[in-house]
This record gives structure tokens, C-alpha cells and sequence, in this order.
């Protein structure tokens, strides 16, 4: 993991650990700001060394690498974090899990371009601007608990996600107690709970 002026930079395979769910990639306490590109570029970078290495060594630590990146389904972001850039998340496929913190206040454009399996997440309050396509053709994605008061154009950063239902929720931080809670299906039943549908 490279970290410089407390932006993560660059991974390495070695940033990642096996777990009985999949292979979970932890971002360092600390990180502010998640560089663009910081997987999408990684994975290029290996298919291009695969395409130059066909008949080399090389080739299988490449395919290694990129079979390690496919194996990624939980990524663990540290409370410091503020920003997350443009394609930074882009290519993880398997991905099922994250979680947002409070604080965080940016998701870049396309930051998680096709991560197909994510079903639900939770935005913080905190957040303050959401790229276009952040979550764009995360076809798996369900349910998004998003803040009242955070302003987004929704079918702009939610492009082709076509089952994703929509949810408000009107608790602050402070009495909010954790996101498990924000996605229990108990507390969705109407206006008065403190989450509701929106239409």
C-alpha cells in the first residue's frame, strides 16, 4: 500500500487477506483520500503485463494477481477517510461489502463502476457530492440508505442499477447507533419509522 500525504495511492496484492468469505482489503487508518483509478488502474497494469508476458513467468504471477483483485468481496475503509476518487473501486466485481464512514464527504465519479454484487449500502450524513456513476451498472445493488438533506441526482449516480429501491432514513449520526440498524427491514415499514421508502 502506498500512501503519500495521507491519499492512498497504490495497492499491492499483499494489501489483501483471505477470510472464509472471500479476500477483504483493509485501507490504512489514517488515508484521507482515495486516488482515481487506484483498482482500475492496478488491473489494467496487469492485463497489459499479461498481454506482453504470453509466454513468460511473468505471466502466471499477473493472472496471480488478477485472480486475488476477483476474490476481493469486503473492503474495510478507516474512519479518516474523506474522499474516495474517480474509479477508484472500479472492476471489483465480487465485491458484496462495504462501509461508508462518517466523515466521508466524496465518492468520485464512477468510483464503483460495475462492482455487480454490492446489494445495499448506507450513505453518511456527511457525504457532501456524489459523482456521476458512482454506483453505475451495479446491476445486484437493492436498497440505499441515503440522508435527508443530501442532494443528488439519483438516476445520474445510480445509472443502470434498475432493482435499487431507495430509502431516507431521518435519525442524525448522534442517535443513529450503528448501519446494521439503518438496514434492518423492521424499521422500513412506514414515515414514521426512522427510515422510509422514498417513491
Amino acid at each position: 500500500m502506498l500512501v503519500k500525504d495521507k491519499t492512498l495511492k497504490a495497492i499491492h496484492i499483499s494489501d489483501t487477506r483471505q477470510s472464509t468469505n472471500g479476500r477483504i482489503f483493509r485501507v490504512s487508518s489514517g488515508v484521507e483520500v482515495i486516488a482515481d483509478g487506484l483498482f482500475a488502474n492496478y488491473i489494467k497494469e496487469q492485463k497489459e503485463l499479461l498481454k506482453q508476458n504470453e509466454d513468460s513467468p511473468i505471466r502466471l504471477a499477473c493472472q496471480t494477481r488478477l485472480d486475488m483483485i476477483d476474490e476481493i468481496t469486503t473492503v474495510v475503509l478507516p474512519k479518516s477517510l474523506k474522499s474516495i476518487g474517480k474509479n477508484a473501486f472500479r472492476g471489483l466485481k465480487n465485491l458484496t461489502h462495504i462501509c461508508f464512514p462518517d466523515g466521508l464527504e466524496e465518492i468520485g465519479e464512477r468510483a464503483f463502476y460495475e462492482c455487480e454484487n454490492i446489494e445495499q449500502i448506507y450513505i453518511p450524513q456527511s457525504l457532501q457530492k456524489m459523482g456521476k456513476g458512482a454506483f453505475e451498472r451495479c446491476d445486484g445493488l437493492l436498497k440505499v440508505f441515503l440522508p435527508i438533506g443530501l442532494k443528488i441526482d439519483k438516476a445520474e449516480a445510480f445509472w443502470d442499477c434498475s432493482h435499487v429501491d431507495f430509502y431516507r432514513y431521518k435519525r442524525d449520526k448522534n442517535t443513529l447507533k450503528t448501519q446494521q440498524e439503518a438496514i434492518d427491514p423492521h424499521l422500513l415499514l412506514s414515515t414514521d419509522s426512522p427510515f422510509y421508502q422514498m417513491k
